[in-house]
């Protein structure tokens, strides 16, 4: 049977129905029919031709939520342009690398950013988007690129600076992508409309950024699903809340970061009556975290666990009755085995994965060859698989600490954390005593109104979890930061942590005796 590509679809739908809706705040509004769509996405692939940007080229984009970022992508998967979402807020130092690794062809940029004074020295044509004219491409310097590199066999180039802080890529070509997005079908078509109208499919709505691998995913099937698609521009999850409640949203996707954001500006039980459920993306929820969503939402809360370098295979269906409550779900498609510590199949240890959706891409060479074997990618994530085949999330193999000969995943101290009722998030990471020792540190978020002493949260911890991993250095932090995928920067956690515990070591007095 011949593979059937919805990319096709998603290039020639064409009608007056809503298909985008750009939401800046409560009340601003900017919405496109698909007719408009399709108009700009042909607007944009004629002034892209123009500039000499052609098939195998590279157009690297810095947007936020933006319909005319829709009609680029479209205009890219149509014109065989090989397309690289970038984050706003991505350093510049980190821009540069993207520049430099991808040579792209053209940068686009939103005119509100600020400018780059080191853009003319890379020699990378600009272009801003000015979504209040007419024209909304407008090229600011059109000096020709001095080495442009050639792309062919690439759709979607997918950069995320990654949990662990080794800058990664997707690497998509059209086929691949569209694989992606028949699984994404399967995995969408196990969360029906629950009251669908003669009007339609119910609208959907993304509050994560496009640039976002998982927001973007997302975007794109709903419009294949021909559903109208909510983009909001806002940060501020009472602006989150507000929407959902307009559009009375059935589904809603979110990284664990948003999640947290939301419960805390949500009133009470039933705020959201529409919703029915919840794909958490991103790093894998607590147990505990998905009881508390699943009591104020009143929304079943799904494990959505993936990777920005590859998508597993393993995911969750909500029409599964046997599914436990905390699971990442069952392998769906592709092949995956578990690597104990000796590189051999077990019930727990390493994920590795393979299947024909994606190909890894790492900064660092040496990386890539370590992760990507054989068409294997070795995940870098510990999981544990029940006698049902069913995937938990354990933790990351690179943050297992060895304490008083036993092994302990950060993850397991985290999960007795935030069983106390004041504590909102926590991250626990590994701590480098002064004579050498590895213990724990953890980085507490209260929630909003309480207040807790260290050494109450301590005591609370030796009730309810082992004694030998207790945290040796515990802070309370106002807000825990997040990268732009919206997952805990535990790098930027953990070194802070250590320094702070030097730096308290440093200024302890001298002990006599």
């Amino acid at each position: 049977m011949d593979f059937v590509d919805p990319l096709t679809e998603l290039l020639t739908r064409c009608s007056t129905a809503t298909a985008l809706v750009l939401v800046q705040g409560r009340q601003q509004r900017l919405q496109w029919s698909w007719q408009a769509l399709q108009q700009a996405r042909h607007a944009a692939a004629d002034w892209l031709r123009e500039a000499g940007i052609g098939s195998g080229d590279c157009l690297l984009v810095q947007s936020s939520n933006l319909p005319h970022c829709f009609a680029l992508l479209l205009a890219a998967l149509g014109e065989g342009i090989a397309l690289l979402p970038v984050h706003p807020d991505v350093s510049d130092t980190m821009l540069q690398e993207l520049l430099e690794r991808w040579r792209p062809a053209l940068l686009i940029r939103e005119a509100s950013l600020p400018g780059k004074h080191w853009l003319a020295a890379l020699r990378c044509p600009l272009w801003q988007l000015e979504p209040g004219r007419l024209r909304w491409l407008q090229p600011v310097a059109p000096a020709v690129a001095a080495s442009v590199a050639r792309h062919t066999d690439l759709a979607l180039l997918f950069h995320s600076a990654g949990s662990t802080g080794a800058a990664k890529a997707l690497r998509y070509s059209r086929r691949s992508l569209a694989v992606f997005l028949s699984m994404l079908a399967e995995l969408y078509a196990a969360f029906p409309d629950k009251c669908a109208t003669v009007a339609g499919p119910s609208a959907r709505v993304n509050i994560l950024p496009w640039t976002h691998w998982g927001g973007l995913s997302f975007c794109l099937q709903t419009l294949l699903e021909g559903r109208p698609l909510y983009l909001l521009q806002s940060s501020d999850p009472r602006d989150h809340l507000a929407l959902l409640q307009e559009t009375g949203a059935q589904l809603l996707l979110l990284v664990p970061g948003l999640l947290t954001e939301l419960l805390a500006v949500a009133p009470g039980t039933g705020v959201l009556p529409a919703l029915q459920h919840c794909l958490a993306m991103g790093e894998a929820v607590s147990l505990e975290q998905l009881r508390a969503v699943q009591a104020r939402l009143s929304a079943r809360v799904y494990n959505a666990y993936g990777l920005s370098e590859c998508l597993t295979g393993i995911y969750n269906r909500h029409d599964d009755p046997s599914l436990p409550l905390g699971s990442v779900g069952r392998l769906r498609f592709g092949e995956a085995v578990l690597l104990d510590t000796t590189g051999r199949p077990a019930d727990e240890g390493e994920l590795c994965v393979r299947n024909a959706t994606t190909t890894p891409c790492y900064a660092e060479a040496a990386l890539l060859a370590a992760r990507y074997r054989d068409g294997w990618f070795h995940t870098g994530d510990r999981l544990r698989r029940d006698a049902d085949g069913y995937y938990f999330y354990v933790g990351r193999v690179d943050s297992l600490c060895v304490i008083h000969g036993r092994n302990v995943y950060p993850r397991e101290v985290e999960a007795v954390l935030l069983q106390h009722p004041a504590v909102r998030q926590v991250v626990v990471s590994a701590l480098c005593l002064h004579d050498g020792r590895i213990r724990l540190a953890a980085a507490v978020q209260l929630q909003p109104g309480y207040s807790l002493g260290a050494s109450e949260l301590l005591d609370f911890y030796l009730r309810h979890g082992a004694a030998y991993v207790t945290p040796s250095w515990l802070e309370f932090w106002e807000t825990l930061p997040c990268n732009a995928a919206g997952k805990f920067d535990r790098p930027r956690i953990r070194d802070t942590l250590q320094r702070q515990y030097l730096q308290s070591l440093a200024a302890a007095p001298p002990h006599d005796g």
